[in-house]
């Protein structure tokens, strides 16, 4: 679950499996912070039980939850992280910051979706000579136009609720940009593609992600 240091400062990541992706970079990015992490596949930070999965998933989504909420008020970290897929914009925000700032916790970030591609950004890239391309930023039909609008949608409520210490890092704001009305987003690393799949990000876009463009923002 998580790996405690001798640090004043200590972070708490928070989410589904694409949390998770995010863990390799925070840690590499801040080596001498305690860091803890919950987790669970398909799994959205709440503070109520799922109505989204079933069975097995259920379970262990509700359970993740449930710890993670007590581990936070029992470590009150210097920062928690929320990271999931999607959906932002249907997350309840407002009680899950109120609960967190109850605990004691000064700091939290919601850290928006990253690009996904449909079926995966491997056979994005390797379509139309993408792969070959020197470009690190394409236009593809495999983008999710959904997600990008959804992101959008989440940066403006968690913006309106004006909370102290809390913000909303949209990735997709900077990963990407607009040319001719046409999103063109960030599909590589120095190292290899960003993405392994849809959107769980490699070990070296972890790295890069977290690095570029939420280290400075923590």
């Amino acid at each position: 679950m998580y790996k405690q240091k001798n640090s004043d400062k200590s972070i708490f990541l928070w989410g589904d499996s694409h949390s998770q992706a995010l863990s390799l970079g925070l840690r590499t990015s801040f080596p001498n912070d305690s860091f803890y992490q919950i987790g669970s596949s398909g799994c959205k930070a709440s503070l109520s039980k799922t109505l989204t999965l079933i069975g097995e998933a259920k379970q262990a989504c509700d359970k993740a939850n449930e710890i993670a909420i007590n581990k936070i008020k029992e470590l009150k970290p210097s920062v928690v992280i929320i990271a999931q897929q999607n959906d932002h914009d249907k997350s309840d925000w407002k009680s899950i910051i109120e609960k967190i700032k109850s605990f004691g916790v000064k700091k939290i970030i919601i850290v928006g979706a990253v690009p996904q591609w449909q079926p995966s950004l491997p056979r994005v890239m390797i379509k139309d000579k993408n792969f070959y391309s020197s470009q690190s930023r394409i236009n593809d039909n495999g983008l999710d136009l959904k997600i990008i609008q959804d992101d959008k949608k989440a940066e403006e409520i968690v913006n309106k609720l004006n909370i102290n210490d809390v913000r909303y890092i949209s990735l997709i704001t900077q990963m990407c940009d607009i040319r001719n009305s046409k999103y063109y987003c960030e599909t590589k690393t120095p190292n290899g593609l960003l993405q392994l799949d849809y959107g769980h990000l490699s070990k070296n876009g972890s790295i890069y992600i977290v690095k570029k463009y939420i280290k400075n923002l923590i």
